[in-house]
């Protein structure tokens, strides 16, 4: 026996004919297959999980590679620190503990300047010794090796106090002064002072080269400038 649809029915079904195409217009080829096919009771329609964006996993291969490379950084630091060590090391090896004041292991002027420096008697201050001129023959027009030239400063004056602290004055006489050391190692109980003072006043601009000639090895601090 035959059915005939009433118009209700044939409503409903009109209304699911146009939601299968209206849906058919929006989605691809195969999801629209899959519509249909679910329309009309063949399959259930697929369920589509949301998409998380969480954090993406990292192969094994990078894991390794990333890990390598921290232990290549490690491995770096670690020697850079042992050559600093190293170096260190070498050089405390090779230099001699400076003696204090004006001395051949100390501050070591050129020749002609040591010659001329003044040694002041213990507990005699060294500011009222006036007068060292450095010789004129280590003035620079007068040194033709560029080597032994001491212009612009007086010849040091050396003064010891009662606790044993050396002190060695240098006054400069001229804004830029250029000083020749043999060495310049500053002991412990020694302290180097540049008088950069004219008629008393501070002079702000003025300014000091010490040139070691021929120098081997690292001038040695302990003591001040």
């Amino acid at each position: 026996m035959s059915h005939k649809p009433n118009g209700a029915q044939r409503l409903l079904a009109g209304t699911s004919i146009a939601a299968i195409i209206l849906g058919l217009t929006a989605a691809p080829a195969h999801a629209q297959l899959a519509a249909m096919r679910a329309a009309a009771g063949t399959i259930a329609p697929p369920i589509v999980a949301p998409v998380s964006p969480g954090i993406p996993a990292r192969s094994m291969t990078m894991q390794d590679a990333l890990a390598r490379q921290l232990s290549l950084q490690t491995r770096a630091q670690a020697l850079a620190t042992y050559v600093i060590s190293a170096k260190s090391a070498a050089l405390a090896s090779i230099r001699a503990t400076p003696t204090e004041g004006i001395s051949n292991a100390g501050l070591n002027p050129i020749q002609a300047v040591r010659a001329a420096t003044i040694y002041v008697a213990a507990g005699v201050d060294a500011a009222t010794v006036r007068g060292n001129a450095a010789p004129l023959s280590v003035a620079a027009v007068n040194d033709p090796t560029g080597q032994n030239t001491w212009e612009g400063s007086l010849a040091p004056v050396q003064s010891t106090a009662s606790n044993g602290r050396v002190t060695v004055r240098i006054d400069q006489t001229q804004q830029r002064s250029l000083l020749s050391w043999q060495n310049f190692d500053v002991g412990t109980n020694t302290a180097l002072v540049f008088n950069q003072k004219l008629n008393g006043v501070a002079q702000k601009g003025w300014t000091v080269v010490n040139r070691v000639a021929n120098a081997t090895r690292p001038s040695t601090i302990l003591g001040s400038v």
